[in-house]
C-alpha cells in the first residue's frame, strides 16, 4: 500500500468540492457545517524551527482523516500579541498559555510619539511566511496550491492599543484626551492592514481566516478578527473608538467575520448599523446568547457557536453544548460549528455532529 502523503490525503477534486459547498455556506445558501481541527501547541513555545514545522504538518495530515467540511490550513499561531509585539515591548507566556505584552506607552506624550516597524522587514508575519513553506517542504505538496494558511492572530485596534498602552492610563485618555486615542488608533489600524498586507502577499492570497475559529474564510471574502474589548467597553465608548476602526479595515479587505469571547450583546446593534460588513460572528456561551444574535442580525450573518467556561455549569460537556445548539438554533440561523480533536469528549461531538448537523438550503 502507499504512504498516505497530503497531495493522496488531500485530492484535488476532493478540495474543489469542498471549497464549494463552504462558498455556499458564506453565499447563505447552505445552512449548518462543522469542521474538525486538530489542535496543535502554538509556535511560539517551539523555540526549533524544525520543531514547529513538523508539529504543525502532522496536525494538518492528522485531519485528513476527520469527517466534516475541513479545508488543510497551517493555523500560524505565534501568540495574541503577533500584532502588538511589533511596537516593542516584552512578551512573555501568561499564566493561561497565552502571550502577554508588557505596555510601551504609559501617557498621552508617548502615545503620539510611538511609530511601528515595516511588517514587511520581520515580525511574526515574517515567521509565519517561512513557517508555511518549511510546511509545504515536509508535506512534499506545492507551495501556494492546496494548502492554505491563516493570518497571524489579528486583534482588533483597540483591543491592540490595550495591549501597547498603560491600562488605566489609556481608559483615562479616552475621555480626558480622546484626540490623541484617535490618533494613536489610526496608526495602529494603519499597522494592522500593513500586516494583513504582507500576509496576503507571502501568501500569494493563499489565506483563509485566522487562528480561532477554526473556518474557511478565503481572503478574498475578508479576514478574521478578535475583538474581546467590545465585550468590556460600555456601547458609547465602542461606537467611538471601537467600530470607526473596524470600518477602515473592512472596507480594505471587504468583510470581516469577528470573535468574542465575553458579554458583548450590548454591542449587536451598533455592529448591525455601522458601515462594518459584517461576515459572521464567533461567541462563547453563555456570555453572549445565540437567540440575541439572531434577534438582531437574523440570517444576514455566518455565527459560530462556542461553550464558555461558565456553561459547564449548564451543560456536562461541549458535546451537549453541540447537541443542543444544533437542535435548538433556528431553522433559518447560519451555523458553522468548529470541533478540535484535543477536546476530551471529541469523540462524543462527532456523534452528534454526524447525527444533527446536515447542511440543508432552505
Amino acid at each position: 500500500m502507499k504512504p498516505l502523503t497530503f497531495d493522496r490525503a488531500f485530492p484535488k477534486s476532493l478540495l474543489d468540492a469542498t471549497e464549494e459547498h463552504l462558498m455556499d455556506v458564506w453565499r447563505g445558501d447552505v445552512r449548518r457545517v462543522y469542521s474538525c481541527a486538530a489542535a496543535a501547541p502554538g509556535c511560539r513555545w517551539l523555540d526549533d524551527p524544525i520543531r514547529q514545522a513538523e508539529t504543525a504538518a502532522a496536525g494538518i495530515m492528522r485531519e485528513s482523516g476527520y469527517p466534516g467540511y475541513n479545508i488543510p490550513r497551517l493555523a500560524a499561531d505565534f501568540g495574541e500579541t503577533s500584532v502588538a509585539a511589533y511596537w516593542g515591548g516584552r512578551v512573555s507566556q501568561s499564566d493561561g498559555g497565552g502571550t502577554a505584552i508588557e505596555p510601551v506607552v504609559h501617557n498621552v506624550g508617548e502615545a503620539d510619539a510611538l511609530r511601528p516597524p515595516d511588517p514587511a522587514n520581520g515580525g511574526d508575519a515574517a515567521l509565519a511566511a517561512k513557517l508555511y513553506r518549511d510546511v509545504c517542504g515536509i508535506l512534499m505538496t506545492e507551495p501556494y496550491d492546496r494548502l492554505w494558511t491563516t493570518t497571524i492572530d489579528l486583534r482588533s485596534p483597540l483591543d491592540t492599543a490595550a495591549m501597547l498602552w498603560e491600562p488605566s492610563d489609556f481608559m483615562g485618555a479616552m475621555s480626558e484626551h480622546p484626540a490623541v486615542v484617535h490618533r494613536f488608533l489610526d496608526r495602529v489600524t494603519d499597522h494592522l492592514i500593513a500586516v494583513v498586507e504582507a500576509s496576503l502577499a507571502s501568501a500569494k492570497g493563499r489565506v483563509c481566516g485566522g487562528i480561532q475559529p477554526e473556518i474557511w474564510l478565503p481572503s478574498d471574502l475578508g479576514i478574521v478578527i478578535t475583538d474581546e474589548r467590545m465585550a468590556m467597553v460600555s456601547g458609547d465608548v465602542y461606537k467611538e473608538f471601537g467600530i470607526p476602526y473596524l470600518e477602515r479595515i473592512s472596507r480594505r479587505f471587504g468583510g470581516l467575520f469577528i470573535r468574542c469571547r465575553g458579554a458583548f450583546g450590548r454591542q449587536l446593534a451598533s455592529l448591525r448599523d455601522s458601515g462594518v460588513n459584517l461576515l459572521g460572528l464567533e461567541y462563547s456561551h453563555p456570555y453572549t446568547r445565540l437567540a440575541d444574535i439572531f434577534r438582531v442580525f437574523e440570517d444576514s450573518i455566518v455565527i459560530a457557536p462556542r461553550m464558555g467556561a461558565k456553561a459547564s455549569e449548564e451543560y456536562e460537556g461541549k458535546a451537549a453544548f453541540l447537541g443542543d445548539m444544533a437542535r435548538r438554533a433556528p431553522r433559518e440561523a447560519r451555523l458553522w460549528f468548529t470541533l478540535r480533536s484535543e477536546d476530551p469528549d471529541f469523540m462524543a461531538q462527532l456523534a452528534i455532529a454526524q447525527a444533527h448537523i446536515t447542511s440543508y438550503r432552505l
